[in-house]
């Protein structure tokens, strides 16, 4: 997350500029929602937190997670407070509160038993008994955000090379998912893990162990 994170407004519109312009300018449409885009890239880093607790659920853990629970609250603070969003309120607040609430249960633990039923909930949400939080956010989140803003679909695109085992993925949607991991989440996930989550969520394979 950004170092100057205390301000929503500023620091999403820093990282977005860098996820656009590592898309390419040619493929920004000349019509984009850059208030919403910026939005749904924040709670997407916001969800992807939600979905690694549930797949870590350590003491640790939920001390980790209070920068990204202060995040979501200045994001509905920016959402509740902005005219421009008030007819994606019914949509927004909901998916905000979710998050902020299963984070919040996360780090306190204090009713285990509401803890529990959260997590179990929030699996089939985000997938997380057949997809780790990176192959969920690289494999179905970002693709669905990429597609619906930038209006391209979202494919792996495979360099030449003599042998295929050597080729390398690229394309739009590539350099938008690992900008996205560079700029929003501080990690830098080679192109070819987000190709595979893109690949396998869009065949149906799952790659965890169910059980």
């Amino acid at each position: 997350m950004p170092a100057d994170a205390d301000e929503p407004g500023s620091w999403l519109a820093v990282a977005t500029d860098r996820v656009l312009a590592a898309v390419g300018p040619e493929y920004v449409p000349s019509n984009l929602n850059r208030r919403y885009f910026d939005l749904c890239l924040g709670m997407a880093m916001v969800q992807y937190s939600t979905a690694c607790e549930m797949h870590q659920g350590t003491a640790k853990q939920y001390r980790k997670t209070e920068r990204v629970i202060a995040t979501a609250k200045r994001l509905k603070f920016q959402v509740q407070s902005d005219e421009f969003y008030s007819s994606k309120l019914d949509t927004l607040i909901p998916q905000l509160d979710a998050a902020i609430n299963v984070l919040e249960q996360s780090k306190l633990s204090l009713e285990e038993i509401r803890y529990q039923q959260s997590r179990i909930e929030n699996q089939r949400r985000f997938h997380t008994r057949e997809r780790s939080a990176i192959e969920w956010l690289t494999g179905v989140e970002l693709p669905t955000i990429f597609e619906e803003h930038l209006h391209i679909e979202a494919k792996v695109e495979w360099g030449p090379d003599r042998g295929a085992l050597r080729r390398s993925p690229g394309g739009p949607y590539i350099r938008f998912a690992r900008q996205f991991l560079i700029e929003f989440i501080n990690s830098n996930f080679s192109d070819k893990t987000i190709a595979l989550a893109l690949i396998d969520a869009r065949s149906g394979r799952a790659r965890r162990r169910k059980g």
